[in-house]
This record gives structure tokens, C-alpha cells and sequence, in this order.
């Protein structure tokens, strides 16, 4: 491992005779089962703050049509199904434990819904404003084609779903978070590989001596089989899209210390058999890694923060070839919605912060 970065995955002492952190298995074992807790550590230095990254909530999932009839829809009253249970959970403990784990903000990197019904989207952001500390919503391959058992939009509009419903979240966002950039965010432009208009939700902000970026890798093709959209990442390569926007936004930061970008996005930044399919293609795998790994960034990126795999894991992001370079470490964290419920911890450490 490249000594560039340290990981670590301690359990918090603070909380290691009061709290249970065993990592359970995936599917719904129970909401009354153990809070799966992570904790990584990224970089080094004298002081840190904390946030916590949430993934794959699939709020909706075991429903064939969450809340009132139809994907344009309202939810239910209550935290009605198990991902919204074990959500309510995660945000609890989060609330009672700020204080002790340092944490200043929550990043949930994608697959908010199960089916991109806006009932679903509505309903996870009932739960997620009551975190006592803000909170980033990000999209997911599971968000942009909305859908019930009985029928499918005729068009990805979900991302559409996803800046109403979290209008007000954003709104709070900008207020709070320094060198806030809306980046796409709000701007509808043609979609030339889906054929129709996108809202490509990529977006920035700076917090500490760190720029958080917050990328919209999200394919809006049809799945192959079934409802919804494909798993696979795209880098939406054109006028609007977000391979153009991510070059600039990271070219245009100032790069004042090492390791100072702090990427976000649904998809995860690796290789192996599963991601063949349900990540970056070969050739846009090899696009992202050499522009981070020219002369020009290679010491710019500090993290690349994903889900989608419903797994625990850390590794080092590499160029490919031989032999590869490290980029910077790569961090998935397991789905919310499964076992007992899962989240990560990730202490940053600058010693200017």
C-alpha cells in the first residue's frame, strides 16, 4: 500500500462497551439486529473532523408501489417498510452521537429509492432532515427511471425527483457550506446517449482545507431486463455533461495542500470481476484515472468515496497497466438497508484544519 494513505477500521472506543458493531450479513435480518459501524481514517495530521457516509437506502424496496398509487405520488405516513426503519435507526444513532465521533456532516452517496417514485424520495428525506448536522444527497442508478409493479415512466426523469424533492435541502447546503458551486445541478440539457433531456446532479463545496466533489456518474439507459435503469457508471462525455464539468471544476481549484479533492459519487472508482458490469467500462476507467494520475493532479486526489456494491471495503484506487500507480484510496461502505443497518465513519486528518 502506497504510504501516501492510511486506512484503519478501529471500532470507537467511546462507544465499544455500550454498542454493538459487528458486522452483520446483507439482506433484512432484522432492524432490531446490530448497527453495522465502520470507522476509516484518511490522511494524517494533528486534528480531524468526521462525517458519515450512508449508501443504497432503497427506500420503497419490498413494496411494489410505495406509498399513494403511481410513481408521481405521495408517501406514506410512518416509516413504512424496513429500509425506512432501519433508516430512522441510522439517523438516530447519528443524532446521539455527534458529539462523541466529532461528526460534522453526512454524505449519502446514491440509491436513495427503490423505484425512483417520488413517494420514496420524499419519504427518505422525511427521515434524513432530522439529522442535527446537514446532510448530502447524492443520485444512484436506482434513482432516475421511476417505477411501481404496474408501470414505468417512459423516460429517466428521476434526477427531475430527486432536485424538487431535495430543494430545500440544497437551499440549506448553500447557505452553510463554504465555496458552494451548483455546478449542473440545476441546468436541464440534451442527453444525446438517452435521448432525452437530464438533470446531471453534480455539484461542489469546500469544507476544512478539503473540496468535496460530487459527481453524477449515473447511466440513464433502460435496464436490459426488468424495470428501471442499467447498474453501470457513465462519464456523460458531452456539452452539459458531467465529464466535461468534473475536468473544470478540478482544474479550477487551487490546490493549496496535498490530497485536497474529496470525490463523491455513486459508482465506485475499481476494477474487478463484479464491476465489469456494474461500474466504468474499461476504456472510461482508464479516461478518469489518467486525468487523475497526470502530472498535473496526481497529488491533488485524497478520496473517492462510493457505494453501489452493497459491501464494506477498502482498497487503493490504481491506474491500469502495468505496474499501476496509486491515485488515492478508494472507501465503499455497505447498504443502509440491509442486515441491521450500515454506516461509516471517516475521520479526515489535517493538520491545518
Amino acid at each position: 500500500m502506497n504510504t501516501r494513505y492510511r486506512f484503519s477500521l478501529p471500532v470507537c472506543a467511546l462507544f465499544a462497551a455500550v454498542f454493538s458493531f459487528s458486522a452483520v450479513p446483507s439482506g433484512h435480518a432484522g432492524v432490531s439486529d446490530p448497527l453495522d459501524v465502520q470507522v476509516s481514517n484518511i490522511n494524517s495530521g494533528g486534528s480531524y473532523f468526521a462525517f458519515v457516509h450512508l449508501t443504497d437506502l432503497h427506500i420503497g424496496e419490498g413494496s411494489a408501489d410505495y406509498g399513494t398509487p403511481g410513481y408521481e405520488d405521495a408517501p406514506p405516513a410512518g416509516d413504512v417498510g424496513v429500509p425506512a426503519q432501519l433508516l430512522r435507526k441510522q439517523v438516530d444513532w447519528i443524532n446521539a452521537n455527534i458529539d462523541a465521533c466529532n461528526i460534522d456532516l453526512v454524505i449519502v452517496t446514491g440509491d436513495i429509492t427503490q423505484s425512483g417514485e417520488r413517494s420514496e424520495f420524499m419519504k427518505a428525506r422525511e427521515i434524513l432532515d432530522t439529522l442535527t448536522v446537514p446532510y448530502v444527497p447524492i443520485l444512484g442508478n436506482h434513482d432516475v427511471w421511476p417505477y411501481t409493479g404496474s408501470t414505468e415512466a417512459p423516460y429517466p426523469f428521476g434526477d427531475q425527483y430527486f432536485k424538487e424533492v431535495f430543494a430545500s435541502t440544497f437551499n440549506n447546503l448553500q447557505s452553510v457550506m463554504p465555496g458552494w458551486n451548483n455546478g449542473t445541478r440545476l441546468t436541464r440539457v440534451w442527453n444525446p446517449e438517452a435521448g432525452c433531456y437530464s438533470w446531471f446532479q453534480n455539484f461542489s463545496f469546500t469544507y476544512g482545507s478539503y473540496h468535496f466533489m460530487c459527481s453524477d456518474f449515473v447511466t440513464r439507459g433502460h435496464a436490459l431486463s426488468g424495470s428501471g435503469a442499467n447498474p453501470e457508471a457513465d462519464l456523460h462525455n458531452f456539452t452539459g455533461g458531467t465529464w466535461p464539468w468534473f475536468r473544470s471544476r478540478y482544474d479550477s481549484y487551487p490546490h493549496e495542500n496535498r490530497d485536497d479533492i474529496l470525490i463523491f459519487a455513486h459508482h465506485p472508482m475499481t476494477k474487478d470481476p463484479w464491476n465489469d458490469i456494474y461500474s466504468f467500462s474499461y476504456g472510461e476507467y482508464n479516461t478518469v484515472a489518467s486525468f487523475l494520475n497526470n502530472d498535473s493532479h496526481k497529488y491533488n486526489t485524497g478520496l473517492w468515496n462510493a457505494g453501489h456494491m452493497h459491501r464494506n471495503y477498502t482498497y487503493n484506487v490504481r491506474t491500469l497497466g502495468f505496474p499501476p500507480s496509486t491515485i488515492c484510496p478508494g472507501i465503499e461502505t455497505n447498504a443502509a438497508k440491509d442486515g441491521g443497518g450500515h454506516l461509516r465513519i471517516i475521520k479526515v486528518w489535517n493538520a491545518s484544519f
